[in-house]
């Protein structure tokens, strides 16, 4: 189940899974990116959520198809697919790196948690973050995003790239890739960008955000530095020729765009948000999330990957992994449940 109405990491995930696992169906909003990207696969799509009503569809769908497990791809279809349930294993995906059961509601989201028969984590540092709320560790699996390797390894032309997104000669090439919303830190990354005169950034990527980062850019002198380049289906067609690639993220799950830039061999300049340190390990240079100071000072620098980088990510994040360990997830689950 996955209730989100955008095309970002999760999304991009739950497809891989579904395209995978010929035993799973889903359900999800009928005009969702996701619907459209799973139109032409051999997956059985149900398209009940969304709107006052999605509960008493699901719970209908539940009791036609009566699965052996319900999996929770987003907050709302976690809550939805424990009123549907009706007795069967709820395994939520949680791949957001923030608190749980904290504020007015939180002992309403603690008994919400505690209600799941398992948890699939994006990286440790989720994991972390949900026993830390009260989820026991032995219902905890982790399940590091996956990437297809090959369309990150191709040879790229590097002055076609830059003629094709508009980077000056000579400028070193900052590029990030990300939704235009708050937890992504691209505030903070043009305020650090003042500081380092050479660079040209683009983004890719789009959001709420927007308009308020194109007023930090004016209001900075940064228009003729930065591009905004909306959404993108080509970033593996021109990603391999930047100088180097920026993740200023305040929060962040696992940091999916950060493997995929490593695969294309591009040094990566981060923030110490949540899973990213999992993925960077020695291979890149951190910062404090939300520090400007120190992100610019990086931003100057000229990290390097290792030469084991590409082959160690492969590994860690090789689909048919992803797949093997989230269905194992999920019988554990039917296992506990008798």
């Amino acid at each position: 189940m996955d209730t989100a109405r955008e095309w970002r990491g999760g999304q991009v995930q739950l497809a891989l899974l579904l395209r995978r696992s010929p035993g799973l169906g889903v359900a999800l909003v009928a005009d969702a990116p996701l619907a459209g990207a799973l139109a032409d696969e051999d997956v059985r799509v149900h398209p009940v959520l969304g709107g006052p009503f999605s509960a008493l569809r699901l719970r209908a769908l539940v009791q036609v198809l009566a699965p052996d497990v319900l999996a929770a791809h987003t907050s709302r279809a976690h809550s939805l697919a424990l009123l549907a349930a009706g007795g069967r294993p709820v395994v939520v995906h949680r791949r957001v790196d923030f608190a749980v059961g904290t504020g007015v509601v939180g002992p309403l989201k603690r008994i919400k948690y505690r209600a799941a028969a398992r948890y699939v984590a994006v990286s440790e540092a989720v994991s972390g973050v949900l026993i830390a709320g009260g989820v026991e560790p032995s219902n905890i699996d982790v399940v590091p995003d996956a990437v297809d390797a090959a369309p990150w390894l191709r040879e790229i032309d590097r002055r076609e790239a830059r003629l094709r997104l508009g980077v000056p000669d000579g400028a070193e090439w900052l590029a990030a890739v990300g939704a235009l919303v708050e937890h992504k830190g691209h505030r903070v990354l043009i305020d650090a960008l003042r500081a380092v005169p050479n660079a040209f950034l683009t983004v890719a990527g789009e959001g709420p955000l927007r308009g308020r980062l194109e007023a930090q850019i004016a209001a900075a002198g940064l228009v003729d530095r930065v591009r905004l380049l909306g959404s993108r289906g080509d970033v593996c067609e021109w990603l391999g020729a930047a100088d180097r690639f920026v993740h200023p993220s305040l929060e962040e799950g696992l940091g999916q765009a950060v493997i995929e830039a490593m695969l294309a061999g591009v040094p990566v300049v981060a923030s110490r948000a949540g899973g990213v340190p999992e993925v960077v390990g020695k291979d890149g240079v951190l910062v404090e999330p939300g520090d400007v100071k120190a992100l610019s000072a990086a931003l100057a620098s000229h990290p390097r990957l290792s030469a084991s980088a590409v082959e160690r990510l492969r590994s860690r994040h090789d689909p048919a992994a992803l797949v093997a360990s989230t269905l194992a997830a999920y019988e554990r689950a039917i296992a506990a449940r008798g």
